[in-house]
């Protein structure tokens, strides 16, 4: 057959293979459901996107910031996932059914363009269409391509195939130099308006294959390899040049220097590997020895590859006859292989859910914005390496041939992706454009569940932005939002935190909202925060309103996030202590205090954190033991004065150890024989409110911790843990907390 001919056959088994992994997207309805978990809203993300940049362009407003959501304060878009590229390229479809069929059309797309460029890269390596077709299903319906199935950014990978279809290409002379550095760029251009964090990944990972080569490469062989590097470097500093506007709102990060989310809490597991997940058929299983796993839980588990490696080995340790001065391409792959898999491990080597040992990626934490890529998802490459392996391994001359294509396909079988999951449709309220009728354009709405747990932004897209949102979903919260008690409380679904009425309302008037909006399904959860608005609820269409008047906010209007802050931290350090000598009079000894102990007894609740209690870190005499160092001081006082280091002694080398300790973390436990400590983490108003308070008393105070408050450097402006000490007889003995309990 002709060229176009096994073009026209690859795309049609990769679409039927769609079709079969996605068959309830399409039994369902295309505009009825969406592709995703039921846990998970960050589909909303993209829908969101899909809908904004038209919407944005339209109207003539910046597309890369936005008040639409975050009202008023509003929204870097550079820092979010957002597919503005992509968004573009669908403006006629999303125009015409909506941000939800566009999602859904794209989910569908995704693993077929990705499993057709890794075809094509296969298929120009190996000269062979029949193999190629398998290297393709390896790489468009990898674990990594089902676990990502909802994160669009993520899942369209239909560009590192190109990226190194056309650097194998320039190499063979194929394409002239011009060529090859204007079609390099405008890849990495459209990677980067799909995910920067692919591009930034591509970009590494491209440098290592280029650095193994050179290693296993004769003189020859790298004086040719210097010349395209060079080349390749102009094409990417020309994307960059052509991405400086874009670049410029993304640097500086929003997080300083600090990662987004910990690498080490999303690293791959050694058993990932070969531990199947939820994601793969192999792992839902009952009666597997593996069923049930702990890697199940992990996050983003996308590496396991089945038998799929057996088959690397198989190809790299095989005897062939080569060429003399021939290229040892299977030694170069096995070895790529390799260190792909070594660097997903991520920055700590974890074996069955325990931290084992560091690992080569430790480094990475100290570099900006390269900390931001997540290890667990570095996989993407390890299947594109294994794609051209089994392509080649399918090709090799050697015998038995048919036995291959027997493993191959058991290979196959063992990957093989279970269905994706589906979410149900948006509301009545908003798919009937019931909205017109209750909310007047423009106006700031609240919505619960909030964040991520709720679906403001998809709700929002799909009435095409005919109101504000005091709130939404993207990669983190912005500061003047987390500065508000109420809100991590909100975002954990624990919404009851003392005095919760009057922080909720306070929220609420600083960000003029006019209406709040639940989804009837949630409503039971917050019905008794909702009823101290002291307005009538409305059901309608799914979901409840709830009208606010100047008068149901008139009692709290004028707040700020730091009198809220301080009023909420007051509270609850009043009834830490409170817990505390209760829990000493009834006969407990000091030694087993905790917040655990504490609510068996009925002390405390999650109220006090507003979450659900979060465990602390075992050992903490000793860290106090080595906070006394006068050394300690020296080196810790340097490095808290940066906020990347500063934020991750708060969460790893704190006293508590929450995925987020500067939201709003406790501790309460022994200190030594006769003291001990309760802290909370605060904002430096609070902090300062705190210490003026209960500071004359405390034997010691740290804040931020581990650093003592006389000799730290100056206070930072975000949370952070404020620990004081106390002998057990020196307790400060408290009237009732002056709080409001609605």
């Amino acid at each position: 057959m002709s060229g176009l001919a096994w073009d026209a056959v690859a795309i049609a088994l990769y679409a039927i293979a769609a079709a079969i992994q996605l068959h309830a997207l399409l039994s369902g309805g295309i505009s009825n459901v969406a592709i995703g978990p039921p846990w998970s809203n960050d589909p909303q993300i993209f829908m969101w996107g899909l809908a904004w940049y038209p919407y944005a362009l339209t109207h003539g407003l910046d597309p890369l910031f936005t008040s639409n959501v975050f009202a008023p304060t509003g929204y870097n878009l550079a820092w979010s996932t957002t597919l503005p590229a992509t968004s573009l390229l669908m403006w006629p479809i999303t125009t015409r059914f909506g941000p939800l069929v566009s999602f859904n059309v794209l989910c569908l797309l995704t693993p077929i363009l990705s499993a057709y460029t890794a075809f094509a890269l296969c298929r120009h390596i190996s000269h062979r269409p029949l193999p190629s077709l398998v290297g393709g299903l390896v790489y468009g319906f990898s674990t990594y391509q089902i676990v990502e199935a909802d994160h669009l950014n993520l899942a369209l990978t239909f560009i590192p195939p190109l990226l190194a279809l056309l650097f194998v290409s320039r190499w063979e002379d194929r394409i002239g130099r011009q060529r090859y550095v204007s079609l390099f760029a405008a890849c990495m251009i459209f990677q980067f308006l799909i995910s920067p964090e692919v591009f930034e990944t591509a970009t590494i990972f491209g440098v290592i294959a280029i650095a193994i080569s050179a290693w296993i490469g004769d003189h020859q062989w790298r004086m040719r390899l210097r010349a395209l590097a060079g080349e390749t470097l102009v094409a990417i500093l020309a994307a960059v040049l052509v991405l400086s506007p874009y670049i410029y709102r993304f640097v500086p990060s929003p997080f300083g220097l600090s990662p987004i989310y910990n690498p080490a809490h999303c690293s791959t597991d050694l058993l990932g590997f070969v531990i199947p997940t939820w994601n793969s058929l192999a792992g839902r299983i009952p009666w597997a020895p593996w069923y049930g796993s702990i890697i199940n839980d992990g996050c983003e588990p996308a590496a396991y590859m089945g038998l799929l490696p057996m088959i690397a080995l198989w190809f790299a340790f095989a005897s062939r006859a080569r060429p003399a001065n021939a290229f040892p391409l299977e030694r170069f792959l096995a070895v790529t292989l390799f260190v792909i898999m070594l660097i997903a491990l991520g920055p700590i080597i974890h074996f069955n859910g325990v931290d084992r040992a560091p690992s080569v990626w430790l480094p990475a934490l100290i570099v900006p914005i390269v900390n931001n890529a997540l290890p667990a998802r570095f996989v993407l490459y390890a299947f594109l390496t294994l794609s051209v392996i089994v392509t080649l391994w399918l090709c090799d001359l050697g015998r038995p041939p048919a036995a291959r294509w027997v493993v191959a396909t058991i290979a196959l079988v063992s990957v093989l992706p279970g269905p994706v999951p589906e979410m149900p449709a948006t509301l009545p309220f908003f798919t009937q454009q019931s909205y017109r009728e209750y909310l007047s354009p423009n106006e700031t709405i609240a919505v619960l569940p909030f964040g991520p747990y709720g679906e403001a932004m998809k709700w929002q897209a799909q009435s095409n932005f005919y109101f504000r949102v005091a709130g939404g979903y993207f990669s983190f919260m912005p500061h003047e939002y987390a500065a508000w008690p109420i809100i991590p409380a909100l975002l954990a679904g624990t919404p009851y935190i003392p005095g919760y009425g009057d922080q909720f309302k306070a929220f609420l008037a600083a960000h003029a909202v006019r209406t709040v909006v639940v989804a009837e399904t949630a409503y039971p959860l917050y019905a008794r925060l909702c009823a101290t608005l002291e307005v009538p609820p409305v059901h309608v269409g799914g979901v409840v309103l709830f009208r606010l008047t100047p008068a149901s906010l008139a009692s709290i209007d004028r707040a700020t996030a730091d009198a809220m802050d301080t009023r909420f931290n007051n509270d609850r350090y009043i009834i830490l202590i409170r817990a505390a000598r209760e829990f000493l009079a009834r006969g407990n000894s000091p030694r087993d205090l905790s917040p655990f102990a504490a609510e068996r007894l009925g002390l405390i609740d999650a109220t006090v954190t507003g979450y659900p209690l979060l465990r602390q870190t075992s050992g903490f005499p000793m860290l106090h033991a080595v906070t006394e160092a006068y050394g300690f001081h020296r080196v810790a006082d340097y490095l808290i004065s940066h906020q990347m280091i500063r934020e991750r002694l708060a969460i790893e080398l704190g006293p508590v150890k929450p995925k987020d300790a500067t939201k709003s973390g406790i501790w309460l436990g022994p200190w030594n024989d006769d003291s001990i400590a309760i802290g909370v983490v605060t904002g430096r108003t609070a902090a300062s409110s705190l210490i003026s308070r209960f500071g004359a008393k405390a034997g010691s105070i740290f804040y931020p911790y581990p650093l003592r408050y006389s000799e730290g450097p100056s206070v930072p402006g975000d949370p952070q843990m404020l620990l004081m000490t106390f002998k057990i007889a020196a307790l400060p003995t408290l009237e009732e907390p002056a709080q409001s309990h609605n």
